[in-house]
């Protein structure tokens, strides 16, 4: 064969390549999660991301809605879907370098319906794109869609990340400052490298936002001082630039960095109101080498800004001959001895600490105390209720200790001596009514009513000028039920229910009010009695199926913490009847929280709240290989967490039957 014989075969061989290499190419697998219905599902959504470029969308198809954003689509779109746990979502999509290949990104956020909630589109032809939104609907599904204009040449890898935890890059995921007192971040800890633009743009800044973080303070005064430093061991940021704003978002003041230094810029300001939100961010110019870390101080913003339902309240009075009142100064120290705050007794002899830390352990000084002054003083939380009651060290220094459980917390009555003896084969019921607001005081002249069920009133009487009712020799065995006549919004009541040996074995305060308002008693840990008082529903096991899930309605903890209260004991001993009769039966319990704190801090409760239950049913002779347990913290609500009511509901213990 001559030269042109092998030329041509050549040229014919070069031909069919192309061609098969050709439909090589366009007969390309689709992705797993091309279509909605096939939706990749985000299983974990605390600060979760995939591996670099793991996902795609070469050789996707356009299926369903498209991103609100996108001019014309769907195009190339692949699909996630995820169940919202919390009422925040961040999303973001990376490319560039090892991230991924694709171009020209979109991301759109989608109800289940189909309903667009949010869109972000490319800023450059490779980078992140990222949507934050707060407003979710908890336990409903939602979808997440990732796209590109229409040209096959910008299809390509991508990673994923998402998490349900807003962190401070975003003004809705802003760090909580605190301790706003003379307070200092550790040097460098925190950061504008990784930092995104969010937000509207600062007086302070030509251009901008640009790598702004977030941070925001619960204010407790009208002042605040703020300043942000780097270099050295302080951090590597160049050029600062600071606002300050408030929860509409309206900037109040602004600073960059002094002229003399470009590693410092501060804010003072006056004008703040107290119990208001108050938001800082900080910021660069836009230039990639003055990215680096930074340490943040403030001062005159007050003690703390913890949650209005986490504060506490010191409330006290000093009293000579029960009713004299003494005049003396009142001093609080932490536990390290520095003070905190002072005051002075005031013409009742009372005396009160209010908006306190609840992570301190408080001491009390009274300047002028004598052996034959009579002094009370407890801790109360934001409701009002009792927490804890002092004893006294020495001499005239004060601490706290925790209400005795086996009394079930009460703190008004003398659990031990109640003060009054039925007669042979009765029993009878001691009370304290005091104002919601001043434990020290009495409510006089408020209507109490006796029950022995719901429907069916048995008496009734008024609190004496102590805050004290009394029903004596009452039927021993029967279950009695309190009601007030007043609402009980304002009022903080402690009953105790005492035999004829003059011994409390019953008791009753403001938790145990159901919904329409009646007092339940229950059994103190203590005492073994067969009276049937303050009855709960029985366990129904009846076709009960494996894997079903039931609820115990009566298991009882101090809040954030997982020591079983007294009164769970009456649930809980129908668990444990019903493990024996059973002996086959195997269970899983679960614990579950309200969305109030961290999420892997509402984990770590429910898990240690669960192990609980599961160690009394161990000390109670369940055998342990019968029994596992697993915290959920909020991931699995049974109601949004928008209200107390809906949050009660989401706290709670349940168990379910694995065999």
């Amino acid at each position: 064969m001559d030269r042109s014989g092998y030329s041509w075969m050549l040229k014919l061989t070069i031909f069919f390549a192309a061609i098969i290499c050709s439909t090589h190419r366009e007969v390309v697998a689709q992705p797993t999660n091309d279509n909605k219905d096939q939706a990749f599902e985000l299983e974990e959504l605390l600060n979760w991301c995939s591996e670099d470029a793991q996902f795609t969308n070469v050789g996707s198809s356009d299926d369903n809605e498209k991103a609100s954003c996108l001019e014309n689509g769907p195009n190339y779109n692949v699909w996630f879907k995820f169940r919202a746990s919390t009422e925040n979502i961040q999303i973001v999509v990376k490319t560039g370098g090892s991230k991924g290949t694709m171009k020209f990104g979109y991301l759109g956020l989608f109800e289940e319906g189909g309903r667009a909630l949010a869109c972000d589109e490319y800023k450059d032809e490779e980078g992140d794109i990222g949507i934050v939104y707060n407003n979710m609907n908890l336990g409903n599904w939602y979808f997440i869609s990732v796209d590109h204009p229409y040209n096959p040449k910008y299809s390509g890898s991508f990673s994923l990340c998402v998490t349900d935890e807003l962190g401070y890059d975003y003004r809705d995921g802003a760090t909580e400052l605190l301790n706003l007192s003379n307070w200092c971040s550790a040097n460098a800890a925190f950061t504008t490298k990784g930092a995104s633009p969010d937000g509207v743009a600062t007086p302070c800044l030509k251009k901008g936002p640009n790598f702004n973080r977030w941070f925001k303070f619960y204010a407790r005064t009208n002042e605040i001082e703020l300043k942000v430093m780097s270099g050295g061991e302080q951090g590597t940021m160049k050029f600062p630039s600071m606002t300050l704003w408030d929860a509409g978002a309206k900037a109040l003041k602004c600073a960059n960095y002094r002229p003399t230094s470009s590693t410092q810029c501060e804010i003072k300001y006056s004008g703040l109101t107290k119990r208001n939100w108050y938001y800082i961010s900080v910021d660069h110019p836009y230039t990639e080498s003055y990215l680096g870390t930074f340490t943040l101080c403030l001062n005159k913003g007050g003690q703390s800004a913890f949650k209005n339902t986490e504060l506490i309240s010191i409330k006290g009075s000093l009293l000579y001959n029960l009713y004299d009142p003494v005049k003396s100064q009142i001093f609080l120290q932490d536990d390290r001895g520095r003070l905190v705050n002072s005051t002075m007794t005031n013409e009742q002899g009372k005396f009160e600490f209010s908006e306190l830390s609840p992570n301190i352990d408080y001491v009390v000084i009274v300047e002028k105390y004598e052996t034959s002054h009579d002094i009370a003083i407890v801790q109360t939380n934001f409701e009002g209720k009792i927490i804890k009651h002092v004893f006294k060290e020495k001499d005239n220094i004060f601490k706290f200790k925790e209400l005795p459980e086996d009394c079930h917390y009460i703190a008004l009555l003398n659990c031990a001596e109640p003060g009054m003896i039925p007669d042979e084969g009765k029993v009878g019921i001691i009370g304290k009514i005091v104002p919601k607001d001043d434990p020290m005081g009495a409510k006089k002249y408020v209507h109490v009513y006796l029950y022995d069920s719901p429907k069916n009133l048995l008496d009734s009487t008024e609190t004496d000028e102590h805050g004290k009712f009394i029903f004596n020799n009452l039927p021993f065995g029967e279950s009695y039920l309190i009601r007030l006549k007043e609402g009980s919004n304002e009022l903080y009541l402690e009953m105790l229910l005492v035999n004829d040996k003059g011994k409390a074995i019953m008791a009753s305060s403001m938790s145990d009010m159901d919904e329409n308002g009646f007092f339940h008693f229950a059994r103190l840990p203590y005492m073994k009695t067969h009276l049937k008082l303050a009855a709960i529903d029985k366990i129904d096991m009846l076709g009960i199926e494996e894997g079903s899930a039931i609820q115990l309605n009566h298991i009882y903890f101090d809040p954030g913490k997982y020591r079983l209260l007294g009164k769970s004991s009456s649930e809980l001993g129908q668990l444990v009847g019903i493990l024996m009769t059973k002996p086959d039966l195997k269970i899983e319990v679960s614990g579950h929280t309200d969305n109030i704190g961290t999420r892997q801090f509402n984990l770590d409760l429910s898990e240690k709240r669960a192990k609980a239950v599961v160690n009394y049913l161990i000390s109670q002779g369940i055998a342990e290989n019968r029994l596992t347990y697993i915290g959920f913290g909020s991931l699995k609500p049974l109601s949004r967490n928008n209200t107390e009511y809906e949050r009660k509901k989401n706290r709670r213990v349940e168990f379910k039957v694995i065999k």
